[in-house]
């Protein structure tokens, strides 16, 4: 089954990977005198005013004018031609996705004269058919989020829910650690998350969460948006599309300093807590970092940077059921009316139960209540510059990594405790060159890589190695006797662990004829996903009941072999090219027909 399992996520993955996004922002519109005929040969400079970068096109013989590929930000718009007034449009914000229309009109004058307006554009979409929901800065910094997971802000958008109602909040290199969203009634891994355009999945197809349950990097991210339906040629994906910018470096130093505290001492008394009368649960968390920006050529490069540290301690209180005090001492069992008698070779293995401290179920069971503490690390990093060589080529190049580790205790006795240890490392490197060839074609190419590691061990401390089932293993599983499973694998799963390293190369052309915006590009994406499915690697011994496990009569006994055919490791290898065209033709002003 876990072979089946493996390889379903696997082609998930690889089919998830095909998926563009538009992160950058365009400018259209049409220029006329005030007569309202349409001006050609107009010279359109659009200027991010957070940088100091322009781009110059001209409008065509039917007055219309389109700068493509624009880095997101707050612009400014010149229109001149000899014998007119330059007309200024300031107060343009671009968004990702956006295609802005700006309409310009010349008065005659001297060109020397300028007539400025401003005010933003009209925000009703009118030329893109997909259906998508843009979550601002402002949005993602200010609404309260639990654990800083921006991710968790695509559920404010329609169509988009969790999973089963539930957050994911523990890892697992199966579902992931973040919380898995259902998007238009899609499974979750169908969804594709995309940072800077390059796909940013975890090492099975799942959302980008750590071994903590969190995407951390909410003070690195500028914008993103959720794309439910009805999307563009340039993208693919059964589900939604989530997509991320990062910040960048402007002409002015800018940065931030932040810690973020909660604290159970703080908090309500949680009602079963309170009903119980036991102590509560004890929760710490510190959330902490900076990030800084900032000009290292005016004008021209710029750098941005960004840290972010996890510390928690997560308690609760848990239950588990365990020998009885009359089971272990060999006295009558109240509802059966006997003694189950124990033998001499299991004696050793009733200490790898938690001496009972609650209710005495009279069956040979009784509840071991206990208290977790769950320690959780986790750092992140970010590091990104933009470069301008002229003004025709650009580039940008992204690292990010990020690490994070948790205890988590599952059994354990006198002798012997285990315990899960989730830990993932995740890092994603893009790089993309931008050319303006000529005023109506322009040419992106990217290379990125995603390496990807989630692991899942079972730790065991303590314990006579005598009593392990295998020979340098560490101590398998009890089950099957009406207690708790005992001992590794004792949440199921087994050790697992999965690595994922996934090579892209992307190239997409704009070219604009008259009426038509043409885009058409294509992807070569190489992965490479390794895996290891662990379950019963240490053994498992399977009884039929309390009574034949204290009587020694084992029903099954089951184990993995780690070499040769019972091997739980795997490696897929896999190729992929994906290519795409897509034609938004401007039938008039007001109607754009999206074709691909």
């Amino acid at each position: 089954m876990w072979r089946k399992n493996f390889i379903f996520v696997a082609v998930l993955l690889l089919a998830s990977s095909m998926a563009w996004a538009q992160t950058r922002a365009t400018i259209s519109g049409t220029i006329a005198d005030e007569t309202g005929a349409r001006l050609p040969g107009v010279e359109v400079t659009v200027t991010n005013l957070d940088t100091g970068i322009a781009r110059s096109v001209l409008s065509n013989d039917e007055g219309s004018y389109l700068a493509l590929d624009l880095s997101l930000g707050n612009y400014q718009i010149e229109a001149a031609l000899p014998g007119f007034q330059t007309a200024v449009r300031t107060g343009i914000q671009l968004t990702m996705g956006r295609e802005a229309v700006v309409q310009m009109t010349l008065r005659v004058g001297e060109i020397a004269e300028r007539v400025t307006v401003t005010g933003e554009a009209p925000l009703v979409e009118t030329t893109l058919s997909v259906l998508a929901d843009l979550v601002e800065q402002r949005t993602i910094v200010e609404l309260p989020l639990n654990g800083r997971s921006f991710t968790d802000l695509a559920l404010l958008q329609a169509g988009a829910m969790v999973r089963n109602g539930q957050r994911n909040r523990s890892f697992s290199p199966i579902s992931g650690g973040g919380t898995r969203v259902s998007i238009g009634g899609a499974r979750p891994k169908q969804n594709a998350y995309v940072l800077d355009g390059q796909n940013a999945k975890d090492a099975f197809g799942n959302t980008p969460g750590s071994a903590a349950g969190t995407v951390l990097g909410v003070e690195t991210v500028r914008e993103f948006s959720v794309l439910t339906n009805a999307y563009s040629a340039e993208y693919a994906g059964a589900g939604g599309i989530i997509s991320a910018v990062t910040k960048s470096g402007t002409n002015n130093i800018h940065g931030s300093v932040f810690w973020f505290h909660r604290n159970d001492n703080l908090d309500a008394v949680d009602y079963n807590t309170k009903i119980a009368n036991a102590e509560q649960p004890e929760f710490r968390r510190h959330q902490f970092g900076f990030t800084v920006g900032g000009p290292i050529v005016t004008d021209q490069t710029f750098f941005f940077g960004a840290y972010e540290g996890l510390r928690q301690i997560l308690g609760s209180s848990r239950t588990f059921s365990t020998l009885s005090n009359a089971a272990r001492n060999e006295t009558i069992i109240e509802d059966e009316g006997r003694i189950f008698p124990i033998a001499d070779a299991v004696r050793p293995y009733l200490a790898f139960y938690d001496l009972p401290n609650g209710i005495d179920l009279g069956d040979g069971t009784a509840d071991f209540n206990f208290a977790t503490s769950e320690p959780t690390r986790e750092n992140y990093f970010l590091a990104k510059v933009d470069h301008t060589f002229s003004d025709t080529d650009s580039i940008d190049v992204r690292y990010s990594i990020d690490d994070a580790v948790a205890e988590l205790y599952y059994s354990g006795g006198d002798v012997a405790r285990f315990e899960r240890h989730p830990d993932t490392r995740r890092q994603l490197f893009n790089t993309t060159w931008r050319r303006i060839l000529s005023p109506n074609l322009f040419n992106s190419a990217s290379a990125s890589f995603n390496r990807s590691f989630g692991g899942l061990p079972n730790i065991q401390l303590g314990g006579d190695p005598a009593l392990n089932f295998l020979p340098d293993r560490l101590f398998g599983q009890i089950s099957g006797n009406t207690v708790d499973r005992i001992g590794t694998d004792a949440a199921g799963g087994g050790d697992r662990l999965s690595i994922l390293n996934l090579f892209e190369y992307a190239d997409t052309v704009s070219y604009t004829v008259g009426r038509h915006s043409i885009k058409f590009g294509g992807k070569v994406s190489r992965t490479h996903l390794n895996g290891l499915s662990g379950s019963r690697l240490h053994g498992r011994m399977v009884f039929r009941g309390l009574e034949d496990f204290l009587a020694g009569d084992t029903f099954q006994f089951e184990f993995l072999n780690p070499v040769g055919e019972g091997s739980s490791i795997r490696g897929y290898r896999q190729t992929m090219v994906s290519t795409f065209i897509q034609d938004d033709f401007k039938l008039r002003p007001g109607l754009t027909l999206n074709g691909g």
